[in-house]
C-alpha cells in the first residue's frame, strides 16, 4: 500500500517517530522531541519563519559603512582570531577590503571551517570608524557548498540546545526523504491541485525548503495555504451536508412577539426591526432557520434573540441560548428576566457551580417544558439536560467555544431545530456564507440605540493626566475600567516596557491614595471565578471606582455608569480586541472615553480606532493589517487559523469550498485518506 497524507513518512504503515530517526544523535532527538516535533514528517513541514534573499553577492568594496539588513559576501579566509569568548574569520573577497567574521560563544567554530576555501557570509555589515574595518557578527548563514551561493535562505524557529544550522540541516534532510521515497504520495488528487493552482507535494517541499525564486516562495504560500484551508472547507461542507434543511418546528403565530416589541421601554432600531421580521418569517416558512445575526458592540443584538425565544415560547416550544463565559451568561439571562419580566415566560439560567438541589430544580423545569427559556454556559449541554421539546438554538460568539463544545451543542439542539448564531465580529456576508453555510441568514446590524453616544478615543502618553482624567469622572459619578495585557510582571526582554495588572494596581492605588473616596478593585484569569464574578458585581454596584483588569472583561460586563476605558500598552493588542474593549463604554447616556496609553503613537491599529467607530469598519482593516503578514510559518492554529486565512484569501477558500463539494458528490470521499482528513479537521 502507498503512502498518503500530508507529509507522512511511514514505516510498516505507522509515521516514523523521531525517536526512531537515527539520522541524527540521541540527545538531538530528545530536543526536538522537547520542542514538540515528535515525527519525521513534522520535522519536514517545519514552516521557515522567514526567508533571507541573498541571489546578489555583494562587493566588499560597495559597501561604505552599516548596511540596512543582511547582504551576501563570497570570499575566502585568510586566518582567524580568537579567545575565551568569540572566533574571527579574516575575510577577503578580492575586492580589497577584508571582513571580519564573528561568533560568540562558539569556539568549535574554527575547527570546523577550512582556509583559503570559498564561502558565502550571510549577515548586517557594520563599519568601525575607528578602527576602520568591517565586521559581520553572528552570521545568519554561511555555507563554502557552491550550490548555496546566491540562494534564497530559509529561517527556522530556534530550537533550544540546538544551532541554527543544525536544525536546518536537519530540516532539510527530512524533506529530502521524503521527496526520495517513491511510495510518498500527495493527499490531494492531481484534479484538486491543478483547481487549487498548487504545486505537488514532493515540489512543494522542495520550494518551502529550497526555493529558487520568488515564484517558488508565492506557490510555497499557496499550498501552504491550501493545505490548511482544503480541510476546513470539506469538514465545513461535510457539516452542513449533514444539517436537514427541513424542521419539524413551523411556527405560525407571532402576536405576542409583536406585544412584546412594542411594550419594550424604548424603541427598537430600524435594523433589530428588519433583524427580527427576517427571522420571524424563517421560522414561519417551514424549512430550518440558520441565522448569523452580526452587529457591532452595544447595537442590540440581544433583544433579536429575545424577540425569537419569545415566538417559540408563543408557539409552543423551548428555546436555549448558550454563552462562552458564566459573565456573558449571567449577563443575558438578566436581560432576558428583565424583557420577559410580566409575560409568563419562565426562564432559567443553568451554569457550573450551582448548588446540587437549585440545579436539580432547573433540570426538571427543563424536562418537564416548565422553563421556556434556557439561558447558561456550555452546562446547557451536559447529558443531564434534557428538554421537552426545543425548536430554537441560540449561540453567542460561537468561535469562542471549544471544539468538542461546538459539535456537542449541534447535536444536543438535535435535527431541525432552529439555529441562530450572535457575534460582535462582523465578517462579510460571502465569507459569512462560506463558513456558516451557503443557506445561512446573514442579518447585520448597523444601527445603533437612539441616546448613544460615541465613545472619544484617543492615544496617549502620559499616564499621570489620564489618572486626573480619571478622577475628574468620578467626581461626576463615573466609573473607570483599566485594562493591562498581562497579569504578572514578565521576565522577557520583549516585555520589559509592560506594565502588568499587578504594578498598575500598585501605581494606581499609590496615586489615589490621596483621594480616600476611589476604591480600586482588580480582576484577573488567575483568580477564582466566584472572586472574578463578585467584584465585577460589585464594581457593577458602585462599591469600587475602578476595575483595572486583563483583558477578562473584553466581553459580557455591562456597566452603564463606567464611561472610561483606559488600556495600558494598546499597541499589544489586536485590533477587533481593542474595539471588544472600547465597547465595554458608551452603554449608557454619558459621554465616554477610550484612551490607548502607548508610546507607539503613530502605530496603525491605534490610528484605526481613532479614525472610527465602526465595528465593520474595523472588522474591514482589522483584516488588510493582519493580511500584509508573510502566511508561510503562521503561529495561530486550528479554528482561528483557518478563520484568519478564510477572511484572508476569500477566493483560496471558494475554490477548496467547491473541490469539497465535488470530492463529497464523488465515490472518492470514501477514500482512506480523505475519510482520515475529515477525522483530523474534527478539531477545527
Amino acid at each position: 500500500m502507498k503512502q498518503k497524507g500530508f507529509a507522512k513518512a511511514r514505516k510498516g504503515g505507522q509515521e516514523v517517530h523521531i525517536t526512531d530517526f537515527t539520522h541524527i544523535p540521541d540527545l538531538k532527538r530528545k530536543q526536538l522531541l522537547k520542542a514538540g516535533i515528535e515525527t519525521v514528517e513534522q520535522l519536514a513541514s517545519t514552516q521557515p519563519k522567514k526567508y533571507y534573499d541573498f541571489r546578489k553577492i555583494t562587493r566588499m568594496s560597495e559597501i561604505q559603512g552599516d548596511t540596512d539588513g543582511p547582504v551576501a559576501i563570497v570570499g575566502k579566509i585568510q586566518g582567524f582570531r580568537s579567545g575565551p569568548k568569540y572566533v574571527t574569520a579574516i575575510v577577503d573577497d578580492g575586492s580589497g577590503t577584508l571582513l571580519n567574521v564573528t561568533w560568540f560563544h562558539q569556539p568549535y567554530i574554527e575547527r570546523t571551517l577550512y582556509l583559503y576555501v570559498p564561502y558565502i557570509f550571510c549577515g548586517k555589515i557594520s563599519y568601525s570608524p575607528t578602527f576602520n574595518n568591517f565586521s559581520m557578527a553572528a552570521p545568519v548563514f554561511y555555507s563554502c557548498h557552491k550550490s548555496d551561493f546566491g540562494r534564497i535562505i530559509p529561517v527556522y524557529r530556534k530550537i533550544p540546545g540546538m544551532s541554527v544550522e543544525y536544525f536546518r540541516d536537519t530540516v532539510k534532510l527530512a524533506a529530502s526523504m521524503l521527496i526520495a521515497d517513491p511510495d510518498f504520495e500527495d493527499s490531494l488528487d492531481a484534479d484538486i491541485r491543478s483547481a487549487l493552482e498548487i504545486p505537488e507535494i514532493k515540489e512543494y517541499f522542495r520550494m518551502l525548503h529550497a526555493p529558487m525564486s520568488d515564484t517558488d516562495l508565492e506557490k510555497a504560500t499557496q499550498r501552504n495555504i491550501a493545505d490548511k484551508l482544503f480541510p476546513f472547507a470539506l469538514k465545513m461542507v461535510w457539516r452542513a451536508k449533514g444539517l436537514s434543511d427541513t424542521t419539524p418546528y413551523r411556527m405560525q403565530s407571532f402576536q405576542k412577539t409583536v406585544q412584546f416589541m412594542e411594550s419594550l421601554p424604548f424603541s427598537m432600531t430600524k435594523d433589530q426591526r428588519q433583524a427580527v421580521e427576517t427571522i420571524l418569517a424563517g421560522l414561519k416558512s417551514g424549512k430550518r432557520l440558520d441565522a448569523l445575526v452580526q452587529g457591532d458592540v452595544g447595537c442590540g443584538k440581544t433583544v433579536v434573540a429575545v424577540a425569537a425565544c419569545v415566538a417559540a415560547a408563543e408557539n409552543g416550544y423551548q428555546s436555549v441560548i448558550m454563552a462562552p463565559t458564566t459573565v456573558l451568561a449571567e449577563q443575558h439571562y438578566r436581560k432576558f428576566s428583565e424583557d420577559l419580566q410580566g409575560s409568563n415566560i419562565k426562564t432559567v439560567y443553568l451554569a457550573s457551580g450551582m448548588k446540587a438541589a437549585e440545579r436539580r430544580n432547573v433540570l426538571k423545569q427543563i424536562e418537564n417544558g416548565e422553563a421556556q427559556v434556557i439561558v447558561g454556559t456550555h452546562a446547557v449541554i451536559s447529558e443531564s439536560v434534557v428538554f421537552k421539546n426545543l425548536a430554537l438554538a441560540v449561540i453567542d460568539e460561537e468561535h469562542r467555544f471549544g471544539v468538542k463544545q461546538r459539535t456537542a451543542f449541534r447535536e444536543k439542539t438535535g435535527t431541525g431545530v432552529h439555529s441562530i448564531s450572535m457575534t460582535a465580529t462582523p465578517i462579510p456576508r460571502t465569507l459569512a456564507n462560506a463558513f456558516y453555510g451557503g443557506d445561512t441568514k446573514v442579518i447585520n446590524i448597523h444601527t445603533m440605540p437612539a441616546g448613544r453616544k460615541p465613545v472619544q478615543t484617543v492615544v496617549f502618553g502620559n499616564e499621570e493626566k489620564v489618572y486626573e482624567a480619571m478622577y475628574r469622572q468620578i467626581q461626576a459619578g463615573h466609573q473607570c475600567y483599566v485594562v493591562c495585557p498581562l497579569i504578572e510582571d514578565s521576565d522577557s526582554d520583549a516585555l520589559a516596557e509592560v506594565e502588568s495588572a499587578n504594578q498598575t494596581a500598585k501605581k494606581m492605588k499609590d496615586w489615589f491614595a490621596q483621594y480616600p473616596e476611589v476604591h480600586i478593585a482588580k480582576v484577573t484569569g488567575d483568580l477564582e471565578k466566584n472572586t472574578i464574578q463578585k467584584r465585577i458585581e460589585e464594581f457593577a454596584a458602585g462599591k469600587a471606582q475602578i476595575l483595572i483588569s486583563t483583558t477578562i472583561v473584553e466581553v459580557g460586563v455591562n456597566v452603564p455608569n463606567a464611561t472610561v476605558m483606559v488600556i495600558k500598552n494598546a499597541e499589544r493588542f489586536g485590533l477587533a480586541q481593542l474595539h471588544q474593549l472600547r465597547g465595554r463604554v458608551g452603554r449608557g447616556d454619558a459621554q465616554s472615553f477610550c484612551v490607548l496609553l502607548s508610546k507607539d503613537r503613530n502605530n496603525p491599529r491605534l490610528r484605526t480606532m481613532v479614525a472610527t467607530n465602526d465595528g465593520f469598519e474595523i472588522a474591514q482593516e482589522d483584516m488588510a493589517l493582519r493580511g500584509t503578514g508573510n502566511l508561510v510559518g503562521i503561529e495561530q492554529h486550528g479554528f482561528d487559523q483557518c478563520v484568519t486565512l478564510m477572511l484572508q484569501h476569500p477566493d483560496m477558500y471558494a475554490k477548496c469550498v467547491e473541490q469539497a463539494k465535488v470530492l463529497i458528490g464523488s465515490d472518492k470521499i470514501q477514500g482512506a485518506t480523505y475519510q482520515q482528513m475529515l477525522v483530523d479537521s474534527a478539531d477545527i
